[in-house]
């Protein structure tokens, strides 16, 4: 798992990355993460698998790659059992999935 946090270009596709949102598949306490990036524009097709999703890209993330890291402290320590995670990161997620 790479720590880096932001968007990843190849060629002309832009994917946004965000290990935050899976440290707790790799054995660190999870809290609850900032919101993911969010698309510059957007567009659905007449049919489910066309669709049209544009991240901006900065090319200076490549240039200021310690800017991106997550900081140790958004890490978390790692877990003493794998499925451990906060209190925080329950409540948050109920709060997301039940209306």
């Amino acid at each position: 798992m790479a720590f880096y946090s932001g968007t990843i270009k190849y060629m002309d596709v832009v994917e946004p990355y965000h290990p935050e949102r899976i440290l707790r598949q790799f054995g660190h306490v999870q809290s609850i993460p900032d919101l993911p990036y969010r698309p510059l524009e957007a567009h659905r097709g007449p049919s489910a698998n066309k669709y049209s999703v544009k991240y901006g890209f900065q090319q200076d993330n490549w240039e200021r790659w310690r800017n991106h890291l997550l900081a140790p402290e958004v890490r978390g320590d790692k877990a003493e059992f794998e499925f451990l995670a906060t209190p925080a990161t329950y409540l948050g997620f109920s709060k997301c999935l039940i209306p």
